[in-house]
């Protein structure tokens, strides 16, 4: 599987994603229902942080 990592150096923040959880995540968007008023990336990240996160 390919990993991607994110950081952010100012808040020394190192965040690595597994890009196969994020492929899943947006296929199951939020709410079961894809909006189309929400760019994917908006989706995705959305659903990542209430799954991921639990926000």
């Amino acid at each position: 599987m390919e990993r991607q990592a994110v950081s952010n150096g100012k808040d020394e923040i190192a965040v690595s994603l597994n890009t196969y959880t994020l492929r899943l995540i947006s296929e199951n968007p939020i709410d079961l229902r894809h909006n189309p008023r929400l760019s994917v990336i908006v989706q995705t990240l959305s659903a990542y942080l209430v799954v991921k996160v639990g926000i």
